[in-house]
Parts: C-alpha cells; sequence; structure tokens
C-alpha cells in the first residue's frame, strides 16, 4: 500500500492526444514527491538540447506525500526548462497554492508530465482516474478568469483549475499560469510553454481519497503542529513565550490586517478585507477584496499584488489617496487576467519586494534611453494608472514595444542595448540592471522577490543565491533564519536562539552573525536540505518553514520543530525516517538538480555576481556595513564545493554521485563529456 499518495502520475502527449499512466511508486519515497520527483523525471525527460518552447519540453506537475491529508499544505511543484532564464533557457522550478493539488489527488493522480503540441487549442479535463483531452478553440483568447467560468459551467463549480491568459497564449517569457483568482506559478514563464503547447487549461476534480499509514499519530500531530502556530481558542489562555500569557482571540482575518484590514474606524474603509487561505490551511496569506462597489470584481491577491501597488495607508482611506482603491484593484486583477509575472510588468507603480521593473523603467525614462517615440508608452505619466494598464496590455498582446518586454526583461535589456533608437546612453541598461539583478552568467534572466540593493546582504544569502536555479529569496528560505525576529521576542535572545538551532542543525552558528562570511558553506549546505525539504513535501514556506519552524511564541521556551517534516512524513507515509535521513534524501535532489544544470552548461562562472553590483556605491552594503566583496564570496564557493562534493567547475563528481545512489547521473555525464 502506497500510504500518502493517489498512486499514478498522469502523462499526457498533446502531439497524439494519447494518454497513460505511471506509477507514482517508481520514484517514492526515495524522490519523497513534489519537486523532488519532478526534477527526477525531468532528468529523465528532457534532454539539454531542447528548447523552452519546444514540443519537446515537458511541464512535469507533482503534489507530494502530505497535500489531500489533514496536513496543512495544499500546494503543487511545477518543473520544466525555463524561457525566463537569460541567455541559457535552463532547468527551473515553481509552485503554487489554492486547492487543485488537492483535487488532482482526490481524482486519483499524484502528478502530470504534459508534452508534445495540440495541433489546436485543447484543455485537459481529469475527473475520478481519467482523464480528457478537450477541444478549447471557444476558450482561447479569453482571460484567466473568463476560462476558469465557462470551465465551471461545463464541469461544475467545484472544479479547480489552473490556466493561463492571453500572455501565455503569446508565449510571453513572464507569463503565469494562475488558479482561482490569485494562487499561480508566478516564476520562469512557465505560461509560456503552456502557451506553446496550445493548452488552455487543465481541470480536475475527484471524489476519492488519501490513506494515510498513521491516521491516530496524524491527528495527534496536527494538534501539536496548530499550538505551535496559533492562538489559543477565544477565551482560553495559555502559557507562552518567558511566561507570557495568552488570551485566546479571533486570529486576524488577514495576514495583511494590521496594515490593511483591521483600522481605527471601518467607516472610513473604501473596501473590505479578509484573509483567503489555501485549502486546509489555518493561515490566511491572500487578501480577499470586496469593494461596495459591485461593478468591481471581488477577488483576491497576494502581498506583491497589492501591498506594493500604492502607499497602504492611502490605499484605504478617502483623504489624501493618490489613486482610489478602485483603481488599483483593477488594475491588479487586469495583471492576474492577463497573466503576467508581477516582478516583470512594467507598469511603473510597483515598490518594495516588486519594484524591480519599476526601478529599471524609471532610471532609463529620467536617462532619456527609454521615449514616448521610441517605445509608444505614456512616459510622461510613469506611475499613473493608464501607463500601467496600457503596458500589461501591450504585453500581454505583444503590441509595439510590449513585443520586446514580453521576451523577459533581460531580453528586452539586450534589444534596448543593441538598438541605435534608443539613443547613445542605451548600454547603460546594463548598469542599472546588475544593480537590480546582479547575477552574472549564463542563467540569470529571472527577478527576485526584492531587487539586489533591497535584499539583506549577508554572506549566506549572497552564496545561497549564487548555487540556485532560480531566485531562491522568493521562497522564504533561508532569509526568514536571518531576518530580525518579531516583536514579541528580543533580538539579543532571538539571535542565541538562532545559534542555538545552527549549532544543532548545521554545525556552525558563525554565519548567523552578519557579514556571515566564517564557515558560510555549512549554513548554505543547511539550507539547501531544508528548502528540497520544503518543496519536495510541498510544505507552504509562508506558513510554517518561514519561521515558525524555528521559533513559536506560544511555547513556553520560544523555540519551534525544525524536525516537523519528518514527523508529518512519517505518519502519512510510513517511511520512519529521520531528520537527519530526510535531509540526506534532499541533498540527493540537490545533487540531481546541478548535475541537470551542469548538464545544460552550468559552471563555477556562473556562480557569481556582476562586478558592478560589488563596487557600485549604492548597492552591495551588507547589513553590518560591509561591502559584498567577490573575492570573498569565491572562497565560500570553492568551500562549499569542497564540503558537498563538487569539482573546481562546479560539477558533482563521480564519487559523490555514486554516493548518494545517482550512478546512472554520473555515468551519463561522463559519456557526455561533463565528467
Amino acid at each position: 500500500m502506497l500510504y500518502g499518495f493517489a498512486g499514478k502520475i498522469l502523462r499526457v502527449n498533446l502531439t497524439t492526444s494519447e494518454v497513460s499512466d505511471i506509477p507514482t511508486e517508481k520514484y517514492v519515497p526515495e524522490y519523497i514527491g513534489g519537486r523532488g520527483v519532478a526534477t527526477r523525471i525531468y532528468w529523465e525527460e528532457v534532454p539539454p538540447e531542447v528548447e523552452a518552447l519546444d514540443p519537446e519540453n515537458k511541464l512535469i506537475f507533482m503534489t507530494g506525500p502530505l497535500q489531500g491529508t489533514i496536513f496543512p499544505s495544499s500546494r503543487m511543484a511545477l518543473v520544466s526548462k525555463s524561457p525566463q532564464t537569460y541567455p541559457v533557457e535552463a532547468i527551473s522550478d515553481s509552485n503554487c497554492g489554492g486547492f487543485f493539488a488537492m483535487d488532482l489527488k482526490y481524482a486519483g493522480y499524484d502528478g502530470i508530465i504534459v508534452e508534445g503540441k495540440a495541433k489546436s487549442p485543447v484543455y485537459l479535463y481529469i475527473y475520478n482516474g481519467k482523464a480528457y483531452i478537450l477541444d478549447a478553440n471557444a476558450l482561447w483568447g479569453l482571460t484567466t478568469f473568463a476560462t476558469q467560468e465557462e470551465i465551471w459551467r461545463k464541469h461544475g463549480w467545484k472544479t479547480r483549475i489552473f490556466t493561463i491568459g492571453p500572455a501565455g497564449e503569446n508565449k510571453c517569457r513572464s507569463a503565469i499560469i494562475l488558479t482561482d483568482s490569485g494562487a499561480a506559478f508566478g516564476q520562469c514563464g512557465f505560461g509560456g510553454v503552456m502557451g506553446s503547447k496550445n493548452l488552455k487549461a487543465i481541470a480536475a476534480y475527484g471524489t476519492g481519497s488519501i490513506e494515510l499509514a498513521k491516521p491516530g499519530e496524524a491527528l495527534e500531530l496536527r494538534q501539536y503542529m496548530d499550538a505551535l502556530v496559533h492562538n489559543p481558542k477565544p477565551g482560553e489562555v495559555r502559557t507562552g513565550y518567558k511566561e507570557q500569557e495568552i488570551v485566546g482571540s479571533y486570529p486576524n482575518t488577514s495576514y495583511y490586517a494590521g496594515a490593511l484590514g483591521l483600522i481605527e474606524d471601518e467607516k472610513k474603509a473604501l473596501v473590505k478585507t479578509r484573509g483567503v487561505a489555501c485549502g486546509l490551511c489555518p493561515e490566511s496569506c491572500k487578501m480577499g477584496v470586496q469593494f461596495p462597489n459591485r461593478s468591481v470584481p471581488s477577488g483576491a491577491a497576494m502581498c506583491d499584488e497589492i501591498t506594493d501597488r500604492a502607499k497602504v495607508n492611502e490605499w484605504f482611506y478617502e483623504p489624501g489617496a493618490y489613486i482610489s482603491p478602485e483603481e488599483t484593484w483593477k488594475w491588479t486583477q487586469l495583471l492576474q487576467e492577463l497573466g503576467i509575472n508581477v516582478y516583470e510588468v512594467p507598469d511603473g507603480r510597483a515598490s518594495g519586494s516588486a519594484a524591480g521593473a519599476q526601478s529599471l523603467l524609471n532610471e532609463l525614462i529620467k536617462e532619456g534611453i527609454l521615449t514616448e517615440e521610441n517605445t509608444g508608452w505614456p512616459v510622461d505619466k510613469f506611475g499613473s494608472i493608464e501607463f500601467g494598464i496600457q503596458t500589461i496590455k501591450d504585453v500581454a498582446y505583444r503590441q509595439g514595444f510590449g513585443d520586446i518586454w514580453a521576451n523577459g526583461i533581460f531580453r528586452a535589456a539586450e534589444h534596448i542595448a543593441n538598438d541605435p533608437k534608443f539613443g547613445p546612453n542605451r548600454e547603460k541598461v546594463w548598469y542599472y540592471l546588475s544593480l537590480m539583478y546582479p547575477k552574472a552568467g549564463n542563467f540569470r534572466g529571472y527577478l527576485i522577490h526584492m531587487p539586489g540593493k533591497m535584499i539583506a546582504h549577508y554572506y549566506p544569502e549572497f552564496l545561497y543565491w549564487a548555487i540556485a536555479t532560480r531566485d531562491p529569496s522568493t521562497k522564504h528560505i533561508p532569509f526568514s533564519f536571518l531576518y530580525s525576529p518579531p516583536a514579541q521576542i528580543g533580538s539579543p535572545e532571538w539571535a542565541q536562539m538562532l545559534m542555538t538551532v545552527m549549532n544543532k542543525y548545521a554545525g556552525t552558528d558563525k554565519p548567523a552573525m552578519p557579514p556571515g562570511i566564517e564557515e558560510v558553506e555549512k549554513a548554505v549546505r543547511w539550507f539547501e536540505q531544508v528548502h528540497w525539504e520544503n518543496d519536495s513535501l510541498l510544505i507552504c514556506d509562508f506558513w510554517f518553514q518561514g519561521t515558525k519552524a524555528y521559533y513559536s511564541q506560544y511555547t513556553e521556551d520560544g523555540y519551534g520543530d525544525m524536525e516537523i517534516g519528518s514527523k508529518m512524513l512519517n505518519v502519512v507515509t510510513g517511511v520512519d525516517w529521520s531528520q537527519e535521513k530526510l535531509w540526506e534524501k534532499c541533498e540527493k535532489l540537490w545533487m540531481l538538480e546541478r548535475a541537470i544544470a551542469c548538464r545544460e552548461g552550468r559552471r563555477s562562472t556562473d556562480d557569481e555576481f556582476e562586478e558592478t553590483f560589488c563596487t557600485d556605491s549604492s548597492a552591495s552594503i551588507d547589513r553590518s556595513g560591509v561591502r559584498i566583496d567577490m573575492e570573498v564570496m569565491r572562497k565560500g564557493l570553492d568551500n562549499l564545493y569542497a564540503l558537498v562534493g563538487w569539482n573546481a567547475d562546479g560539477i558533482p563528481t563521480r564519487a559523490r554521485l555514486e554516493e548518494v545512489d545517482l550512478k546512472d547521473v554520473a555515468d551519463d555525464l561522463e559519456a557526455r563529456g561533463v565528467l
């Protein structure tokens, strides 16, 4: 009995219109689930010569062992060759919350492999162990919201749907795959891959269930987990950190409640907000928005589509509002409907974590590189709702300069730098881009949760970022381990707690102290293990693995439980792995992905940062006041390579691959001349 899984993975060949099944037990528990299983399938089926938008590229959707159980994990992993990486298209991954992962397992499948290209638009419908490739000509051209509504009319409103909008249909390299109104595979441009296959949507509904190996223990563990992260019930009193009494109350209706939902006088609020959670999750990391004016559609979105669009206090109050909430929300809805990654939107209105494109455009406009004459965009209205709507539509429909931007910011920068119509200063686009996204080498091109000069500059973060196949900061790990703690716990005590945890699991506490140079490689190795655990079990990074895994204001000593992942895995699947063994398996997955990256051409020179970023006075100052030094970084990388068994070129050695039972991978790399 394969506990925790539905038992099969669906293969869909759009070229031949054939569907077939693969037994999930071919990959689990060895590759755990989620990103781990998807990465193994990618290794077996996507050779390095395949390009991202080729029919031979594959979209590999995969759930983990926890989805569809009583644990708060409804995420799904997606691995494919990304059209967003630059200049080399390479393996990358994304994951998405919502409800789809649960319903896919209830419908009888743990994952989906999509290959080939349909002759005309289609969508995939999955119901109780069967899959159907259906005509989508009537859906092609519709927005993501309209597509879902049409599929609901045909298959019922309980059906869960992944879909692309016009941006995906037009193979924009920053196109997303959306579900509901605000959850998405946002990074890596996988919406463009879906569009290249003429696949408009994937819909799933099932009435099955997932069996657990130890259901009684699973219930006890869930109750224990809830106690780590939640207020007591209303009226109850619990003793928390340092004997602090915690009086139970109703939980915040939204993660953003302090800034957006809970205001002194609700009568002044122009909108109603509430927390919106993914399936079975007690947290509410998305914010639902409802306007009194019913002509403005309701919906939910994450922080980067909401809080970064206007000054928060002005967003919900009439006095001083420079853009009305209705306009701002319509802008957000348009972004979701057309299916574009918020990090690459040239709207000029983003701030904070989504400010990458804004920062670049602002500088290029000030320099006179981008003008209304050479873009067709009203640059004098940069920052307005009018500018935002026009640029979003131009990108999604590949109109005018939007066609250039739709190829991704790095490819747009290349175009600008090489086209004389952008003036004599046009090559400065690379300077400004290097401050925003400083990764060097052949495997850059995706944007990050925060522009380079805004993130917390510790060496552990930069080293972790340097070796990643995408932006690790959007995954919340390991940066949460280094961020300042919540106000409930004093910083000095908190720092000591962090060092205690790092000593226990990473074998050192030195990287926790800025700038974190000494023994940095040990921290990065641990970060990778935790990250792969997160993505393979598919634990919600926000709810649990963000920070609550190692701290809890609701426990007497303030500590959380870093071993909760193995505990959940064991009661669900019955494998009985220690946390140490789970992390060993996670390191195997990391070695596999690195081998894939090296097969696709990655080397040590791709694990570096632009010199400009390391020398410019406006960037690269870490929290301790020390500038990031690439020579110091290089030493850290060399130490990491030695620690984890990579050679001087950053390629896993044969001995290391065989040690983690990847001899077939070593053989393939050797046959290709990589080893």
